[in-house]
């Protein structure tokens, strides 16, 4: 289902609707057609489906609900690793101005690389999915450049020392970031939320109504709220990829203030 992504949010948003209204209406045209007369479904059998409604409905908006809620966070999460990435990136870059100038201009170009090579290789890749790889050569040069150096006198060892540490967190905090592309929501809980989507859709369509149109246009809009919330959950549930997902701004802001 990873072409979704390749879909422009309104179009996907659109697409997410149409498909539930147009399930929730055969749904319904079939219950009404050919199980209503068989299960001698009558008016006054809409409060029992009522309670079962009512019930089914409250779980299935308390789930859908927590997971909303819970994808989002993990979209701001995913947005804040970025932040605090690109924070390392531009703190240890101002302290290798701390560093004698032909190492320091080394150090700093690979860092340059480093953050470039995120912005204009690495992102496309994490957009689809990709775990990328091409900015492990330049962080390798600045980690070889930076671990054979070695500092003259007491100040040097605790600038490089502070250098060292900024430079671990930097790559814990890629590592996170490449180990979050994949993740999403598992397949069992897709299979959840679809399967009592479903469920809601059939019972609400056992509801005996002499106005065929308003029934209709109850099971459309339901149809409707549960289109748009799913298509919320979808498309916060991988943060990198889509159109509707983490930019690389922040990298951009320290790339233009490095001098």
């Amino acid at each position: 289902m990873f072409w979704i992504y390749e879909m422009p949010s309104w179009l996907f948003f659109i697409f997410c609707n149409l498909f539930f209204i147009v399930v929730s209406l055969q749904i319904r045209n079939y219950v009404q057609k050919k199980l209503i007369s068989k299960f001698n479904v009558t008016e006054k059998h809409n409060d029992l489906l009522n309670y079962f409604v009512i019930a089914l409905g409250a779980f299935y908006s308390i789930t859908l609900g927590l997971i909303a809620v819970d994808t989002w966070e993990y979209f701001k999460d995913s947005n804040q690793l970025i932040h605090n990435e690109a924070a390392n990136i531009s703190a240890l870059y101002k302290d290798l101005n701390y560093y004698p100038e032909e190492i320091c201009d080394k150090l700093q170009t690979n860092l340059k690389d480093y953050t470039s090579t995120i912005i204009n290789e690495e992102w496309g890749s994490q957009q689809r999915g990709i775990i990328p790889t091409q900015a492990d050569l330049p962080l390798k040069k600045f980690q070889n450049q930076l671990y054979n150096f070695n500092p003259i006198n007491i100040k040097s060892q605790i600038i490089h020392s502070v250098a060292i540490s900024k430079f671990n967190d930097l790559v814990k905090l890629r590592s996170n970031r490449l180990n979050s592309i994949t993740e999403g929501l598992p397949r069992e809980l897709w299979l959840v939320i679809f399967t009592e989507a479903l469920l809601m859709i059939f019972l609400f369509s056992f509801f005996v109504e002499k106005n065929a149109k308003i029934h209709k246009l109850l099971i459309v809009s339901l149809g409707i709220v549960i289109g748009t919330t799913i298509f919320l959950v979808a498309v916060m549930n991988f943060p990198y990829r889509g159109h509707f997902s983490v930019n690389p701004e922040a990298y951009k802001l320290v790339l233009n203030n490095m001098n």
